[in-house]
């Protein structure tokens, strides 16, 4: 998804090790904790603690979507001669 993003903006700014890795990190947590989820609701039972890859991947994600556009933004600025402090 961050790379189609990529394909449509007129940027073509690759993102930081940092958000790359939030972001491979913050769908890695969703995925485990889906997994987490469907098996414990094929099992029959629940857990209370399968919601917490939810409060944990999100904001994961959310960062490193906001670090990229800050890089952007930064980037942006750099090429139209602000300089950066």
């Amino acid at each position: 998804m961050p790379f189609l993003f990529l394909v449509i903006s007129k940027t073509k700014l690759y993102p930081r090790t940092v958000a790359r890795n939030l972001y491979h990190g913050g769908i890695a947590t969703l995925t485990l904790g889906c997994i987490l989820k469907g098996v414990l609701e094929i099992y029959g039972t629940t857990n209370a603690l399968a919601d917490r890859y939810w409060y944990v991947g999100i904001p994961m994600v959310f960062t490193a979507v906001l670090i990229y556009v800050l890089q952007s933004i930064m980037a942006s600025g750099a090429r139209k001669g602000v300089r950066e402090t």
